[in-house]
């Protein structure tokens, strides 16, 4: 083979990687940007419901992950966040969702545990369907899953379950 051709393969070669490289950059940082910009959005939407996201009540966090699905009828919306203080913005915006947002805790909540699980619960918008959302957390962050789903709960009697430990 003649050194010419070998010098043509080898550049070759170079853009076909520097092109492949390229195209998974521009992948991920489009990825990282719709995460931003869909989850630093003022709420979460639902169909019929909304509801105010954790950004729009203690400030921006980082997303590190999320993922929406719809399977047997029940719609998933999972978010997962990194935080600095986990106790802080939980308790902030737990207590934003049951004094504005509709909510009532489905069990009782300690963010002195870790790691732990805060649900709560509210009735959609839409008829015979429920708005659950789990909060799953540790030391470095949490992660809100969002259903809804046909009522196949019921809601817990006004009053209930109302201690919380901070």
């Amino acid at each position: 083979m003649g050194k010419g051709l070998k010098t043509i393969l080898i550049i070759a070669a170079c853009l076909v990687g520097i092109g492949i490289v390229g195209g998974i950059t521009a992948v991920v940082l489009i990825s990282k940007a719709f995460i931003k910009n869909t989850f630093a959005a003022p709420e979460y939407v639902m169909g019929a419901d909304t509801i105010k996201s954790i950004h729009a009540v203690v400030g921006e966090r980082t997303v590190s992950s999320m993922s929406k699905e719809t399977k047997n009828r029940t719609s998933t919306l999972t978010i997962k966040y990194r935080s600095e203080d986990v106790r802080g913005d939980l308790g902030a915006y737990t207590q934003y969702l049951q004094a504005e947002g509709g909510f009532t805790l489905r069990k009782k909540m300690d963010l002195s545990v870790m790691p732990s699980t805060i649900e709560l619960a509210k009735e959609s918008k839409e008829a015979g369907k429920l708005v659950l959302m789990a909060i799953e957390y540790n030391a470095s962050g949490y992660t809100l899953i969002i259903q809804k789903s046909t009522s196949l709960l019921t809601m817990p009697s006004e009053g209930h379950l109302k201690q919380n430990t901070f």
